[in-house]
Parts: C-alpha cells; structure tokens; sequence
C-alpha cells in the first residue's frame, strides 16, 4: 500500500465516522455559544475526545450527548413530542445504534493504536448561502419552532493521522493530514445566540 492510499484510506474512514454520528444525532437539540466560534470550538474538543477513544458505544454516546447540546432546544422539544422518547431514551437509542453501526471501524483504529494518532481539526467555513438559511428557517419551522436563523457558517474539517513508529514508508513522528471540506453541520446565529445544525454540505 502506498503513503497517498494510507492516508487517502484513513481520511475516507474518519469521514464515514463524522457522516453516521451526525446522521443519528441530528434530530436533537440543546444549548447554545455566544459566537459561531465557540460552536467550532466546542466540536473540535468533541471530535477530540472521541478520536482518543476507544470507540466503544460509551464513547459515541458521550460524543452523541455532546452535539445535541449544541443543537436549538427548540428543535430537541419538538422531536421529543414527535416520537413520544424522553431525551434519556433517545441519548441511548442513539449510543447503541452508533456503537453497531461503527462495530466496523472500531475494531480498525484498536488493532493499530499504538502506531498512529488520528485528530480532526474543525474550523470556521465560509458563510452560509441565502439558500440553506431558508431550508433552515423552513426546518425550524415546520418543527413548530420560533427561532429564525439570521447568519451562519459552514464548518470544515481536517483529518490529521501522526505516525508513533515506522509504517508504511512513513516515519516514525511524522504528520499526514487531509482536509474534509464542509463536514455536514453549521453554525447559526438565532437571536443573540450560536448553535451547532446538522445536514448541511
């Protein structure tokens, strides 16, 4: 396997990770930052704490937990009334589902812990475009929902893999990273406050 496939194969998986834990965990909802870049900050450090972790159903779970905490409380309540769940049923439904459904990709990462680190670097994209405020607002809406988004930005990602020995022709130390683009959530401003949206490429 060449260098370009390592770290081309690698990017690939931790995407597949980012797509599936927000697929699940986009219909939640919960607090808020006072600027869209404690919103990106706030992701990186969960993103963070979930690459250094065993990627077990505990971890995504937690990783679940925090995201929806980003997410307008608004949003969390109407879904609630919608399925009838509380929101602890829902975390849960949410953990175990993460955990069968990244069964493939956490039996990867553990079998080579000690030869490579994985981080994702999550960072302030460009604004959001006139027409994904509208299908926002129409989201938010629809959910019975008072809030109007009025400004957002696109967050993008950087997948980051540093070598801890020689493998592959890569030297122990060193640093291969991959940029992701927009990973599917935003930051939006409603009122005076910032909050994490998801599904948004």
């Amino acid at each position: 396997m060449t260098r370009g496939m390592t770290i081309g194969i690698l990017a690939v998986t931790v995407v597949a990770v980012v797509a599936i834990v927000l697929a699940v965990s986009g219909v939640f909802g919960g607090g808020a930052h006072k600027s869209a870049q404690g919103i990106a900050d706030q992701t990186d450090a969960l993103f963070d704490d979930l690459m250094q972790s065993d990627f077990d159903s505990a971890a995504f779970e937690k990783f679940g937990s925090g995201i929806i905490d980003l997410i307008p409380p608004e949003f969390i309540d109407s879904a609630l009334e919608e399925t009838g769940r509380t929101r602890e049923e829902l975390i849960q439904y949410m953990g175990s589902s993460l955990g069968g459904s990244m069964e493939y990709y956490a039996s990867t990462p553990s079998s080579y812990t000690d030869m490579f680190t994985i981080s994702i670097d999550v960072e302030l994209g460009d604004r959001l475009d006139s027409y994904d405020i509208e299908s926002i607002n129409d989201a938010l809406a629809s959910s019975g929902c008072d809030g109007v988004v009025t400004e957002g930005y696109y967050l993008t990602g950087e997948v980051s893999v540093t070598f801890n020995e020689d493998y592959e022709g890569y030297s122990a130390g060193e640093t291969e990273s991959e940029d992701m683009g927009n990973i599917g959530v935003c930051a939006i401003k409603i009122g005076n406050s910032w909050y994490l949206w998801p599904g948004v490429y």
